[in-house]
C-alpha cells in the first residue's frame, strides 16, 4: 500500500481527496493547522468525517513543524494544499497569510528534495490575472496578478520550479461543492437566499469558469496514477490547469440556486473590488493531453448537489438529534452512494 502525504487536509479539496485516495487504495497521512480563518467549525466537521475513513492518519499540526519529526514515513507523493485560502480574506491580513503560504511552500520544498519524493501542489487560476485571452492557458507568459492572493501564489509555482525532484502546479479555477468553504460565493449565497436576504454582488457581469469538486479530485487522481508517465514525457516541473473551459456568470449563479431552493434572489450591487478578476476561463487542451479527462459536472448539476447537501446534511452533521429532516438525508445518502444524486 503506497502512502501519500496531503498537507491542508482538513481544507475543502484536501478533505475531499483523502477520500478519493483512500477508495482508491492509498494510505493517508492527513497534516493541517486547523487555522481559524471563521471556518473552523466546518474543517472539524470535515476532520470528524474523516476520522471514519480506514488507512488515513490525521495529524493536528503546522506542516513545517511536522516535516522536522523524526522517522517519518517514505512517502510515494506529497500533495501540498495547505495554504491560506480565499482572495478576499488573504487581504485583509496580507503579511501573516503570505508567511504562511510562503513558508509552508518552502518546508515542503526542503523535504522533497531531501528525500526526493515527488510534489502535487495547489496554484490558483488568479495568477492569469486581467489577461485578454479568453482562454487561459498555461503557455502565458505575461501573468499580470491583481491580488496579494495571486502574487503568493506564484511565488509558491517559483518554489516549486527551482527544485531537483518533479513537480505539478494545479492551477484551480473556482472549486465549489459540497463541505466547501463557507466565505465563497456560491456558499454565501446559498445562505443568504435559503434565509430570503439579498445577495450582494461586487460589480456587474462577472464571470467565473466553476468547477465542481468532484471533478477536480477525478482529475488530481488520474495525475497521481499517472505522474511518471508524465513527467517522463512533459518535463518535470509543470503546472497543469483543472476547470471546464466554461465561464459563467455570477448572475446565473444566483438564479440557479434561487431557482433550487425556490425562491426569488435579490440581488444589491456594489463596485467591484479591484483585487477580484472580471473574467476567467480555463484552457482544458493540456489537461487533456495529461490525464485524458476534461471535468464534465454542468454548474446546474453541480450546484443542486451542493444545495442537497445544504438543506439535508450540513444540518444534520451540525445537529443529528435536532434535525428535522432526517428522512431526507438519509434518501440523500443513499442516492448519493448510488452516484445519482
Amino acid at each position: 500500500m503506497n502512502r501519500i502525504l496531503i498537507t491542508g487536509a482538513a481544507g475543502f479539496i484536501g478533505f475531499h481527496l483523502c477520500h478519493r485516495l483512500v477508495n482508491d487504495g492509498y494510505k493517508i497521512t492527513a497534516v493541517d493547522a486547523l487555522i481559524d480563518l471563521g471556518d473552523l467549525w466546518i474543517k472539524n466537521l470535515r476532520v470528524e468525517n474523516l476520522s471514519r475513513l480506514d488507512n488515513i492518519e490525521f495529524i493536528n499540526r503546522d506542516i513545517s513543524q511536522y516535516l522536522l519529526s523524526r522517522n517519518l514515513p517514505k512517502f510515494e507523493s506529497i500533495i501540498h494544499l495547505a495554504a491560506i485560502s480565499g482572495i478576499e480574506r488573504f487581504e485583509r491580513k496580507k503579511e501573516w497569510a503570505e508567511e504562511i503560504t510562503v513558508e509552508s511552500a518552502k518546508s515542503v520544498h526542503m523535504h522533497a528534495q531531501k528525500t526526493n519524493t515527488p510534489v502535487i501542489y495547489a496554484s490558483s487560476s488568479s495568477v492569469y490575472g486581467n489577461t485578454r485571452c479568453r482562454k487561459f492557458s498555461e503557455d502565458l507568459t505575461c501573468l499580470s496578478p491583481v491580488s496579494s492572493y495571486a502574487k503568493a501564489k506564484i511565488e509558491v509555482e517559483n518554489i516549486f520550479k527551482n527544485i531537483s525532484v518533479p513537480t505539478i502546479g494545479l492551477r484551480l479555477f473556482t472549486v465549489y461543492g459540497e463541505y466547501g468553504r463557507p466565505d465563497m460565493s456560491y456558499f454565501k449565497f446559498t445562505e443568504r437566499i435559503y434565509n430570503k436576504k439579498p445577495v450582494t454582488l461586487y460589480g456587474e457581469k462577472i464571470k467565473r469558469d466553476f468547477t465542481y469538486v468532484g471533478d477536480v479530485v477525478e482529475a488530481v487522481s488520474r495525475i497521481i496514477k499517472k505522474k511518471d508517465h508524465i513527467f517522463a514525457r512533459f518535463g518535470r516541473n509543470l503546472t497543469i490547469n483543472i476547470g471546464t473551459g466554461k465561464s459563467t456568470s455570477i448572475e446565473k449563479i444566483v438564479k440557479i440556486i434561487g431557482s433550487l431552493l425556490a425562491v426569488e434572489p435579490t440581488i444589491k450591487y456594489k463596485e467591484q473590488r479591484p483585487f477580484d478578476l472580471g473574467y476567467t476561463c480555463c484552457d482544458t487542451d493540456f489537461l487533456k493531453r495529461v490525464t485524458g479527462y476534461i471535468p464534465k459536472t454542468c454548474i446546474e448539476e453541480g450546484l443542486k448537489k451542493f444545495v442537497n447537501w445544504y438543506k439535508y446534511v450540513l444540518p444534520f452533521d451540525l445537529a443529528p438529534t435536532l434535525h428535522s429532516k432526517l428522512e431526507n438525508y438519509l434518501g440523500y445518502i443513499v442516492t448519493m452512494k448510488k452516484g445519482k444524486s
